[in-house]
């Protein structure tokens, strides 16, 4: 009861919208249950609510997504599709609004923070356990053929969630309630996982942040006992990335930039040739009708290395194109929305919002994240939470 106690309104308001965020590793059915709970303690709490213009403006520019396949409807015939896809993308204004009118406190924001990791660790240590089950029964430990068959979620999404947990953990380090060796024993088990997932994405991402942290260690000669100890963890992560099943990882890197074997690739070139034979500027084929279409073209181009059934019902797996095709000309304005938070994140110096926003820019790139309730959470919780705390006074370094 005295742990209890000590949680404030807001506490709870950040608390329960984290763990909202984090249900997403184990069960969609709860997250969807759990998000009234957080409205209404941010109702409950309406006399701290902090929803000033410039929240309205930010409001405004996170429901772009929304906004654009509403529009994108009203070219759709399949209208059960195109509502679907609709009323789970209203997430974002509804998420969005919702963490815009909490109040910023810092303390409980780290509070919400801890239990973000606290989860990702969790689903960490399953997904590694799977892992290791799977290996021992069918010998395919580490083959990213099978990584669907042990991670918790889709394994680009649980990299994303992890990278990001793992960030948070990194630039906040002080301030999360966890042991020191139990802080070092985390950020390795989240690194190992984020390799272990197989995603390229996850991996190339958490390489390039632990370069930029031993730059900015040796950069800021901090004590040499970091860097060493940073450097120590990069080479050994890197290592088990090398010795284990070195040929197939190689294989799949290499598959991503060959036209004739990617398929990411192939389902690019082919949306781009449905946008293309598009009949007017700002129409698209619309939201509920968009994949039939897709479908025709793989059937028509699909190249002879692949069947038919390897790309059908897949989407454009790539968030700018989708809006492209579903949107015409209208669609270039998600790139403008996306810009948009890029410069606010980089004007606002919050290191934590911009670092998420170059990773989610990319994500973008390489996945239809709005298409999934995972990738919606992932955004509708995380881009305004992250741009809120900007403006706090204190900002943890």
């Amino acid at each position: 009861m005295k742990f209890l106690k000590s949680y404030t309104k807001t506490d709870f308001s950040y608390v329960l919208l984290f763990l909202v965020l984090s249900l997403g590793y184990f069960s969609l059915a709860l997250q969807n249950i759990l998000l009234p709970v957080f409205i209404l303690s941010v109702l409950f709490n309406y006399k701290e609510a902090n929803f000033k213009d410039n929240s309205k403006i930010i409001l405004f520019v996170i429901s772009v997504p929304f906004i654009l396949t509403i529009i994108s409807c009203f070219y759709s015939e399949n209208i059960d599709v195109a509502l679907k896809l609709t009323t789970r993308r209203a997430l974002l204004i509804i998420i969005g609004f919702f963490v815009l009118a909490m109040p910023h406190k810092a303390l409980s924001f780290i509070k919400g923070v801890n239990l973000f990791i606290f989860f990702s660790i969790i689903a960490s240590l399953i997904t590694i356990t799977r892992g290791i089950l799977l290996f021992n029964h069918n010998g395919v430990f580490f083959h990213p053929n099978f990584t669907p068959y042990f991670t918790v979620i889709h394994h680009p999404y649980f990299a994303a969630y992890l990278l990001i947990a793992l960030i948070l953990m990194m630039e906040y380090f002080n301030e999360i309630k966890f042991g020191k060796w139990v802080k070092v024993f985390s950020l390795t088990l989240l690194a190992i996982t984020i390799i272990l997932s197989t995603a390229r994405l996850g991996q190339v991402s958490l390489f390039l942040y632990f370069s930029y942290k031993c730059f900015g260690y040796l950069k800021g000669g901090i004590k040499t006992k970091k860097v060493v100890s940073l450097s120590v963890l990069i080479v050994f992560l890197f290592s088990l990335l090398f010795i284990t099943r070195t040929d197939i990882i190689a294989f799949k890197y290499n598959q991503d930039i060959n036209l004739e074997k990617s398929p990411r690739l192939i389902i690019w070139n082919n949306t781009i040739k449905v946008i293309k034979n598009q009949t007017g500027i700002f129409k698209g084929i619309g939201i509920g009708d968009y994949q039939k279409i897709l479908d025709e073209q793989y059937s028509v181009s699909m190249h002879k290395d692949y069947s038919k059934m390897i790309l059908i019902d897949y989407n454009p797996h790539n968030q700018y194109l989708e809006f492209l095709l579903t949107n015409g000309g209208l669609g270039v304005v998600f790139s403008l929305y996306v810009l948009y938070f890029l410069l606010k994140a980089f004007n606002l110096k919050n290191k934590v919002f911009f670092i998420y926003m170059i990773f989610i820019s990319f994500f973008f790139l390489t996945e239809c994240v709005l298409n999934r309730q995972i990738g919606i959470y992932f955004v509708a919780v995380l881009l305004p939470v992250l741009y809120k705390i900007s403006f706090l006074n204190k900002v943890y370094e």
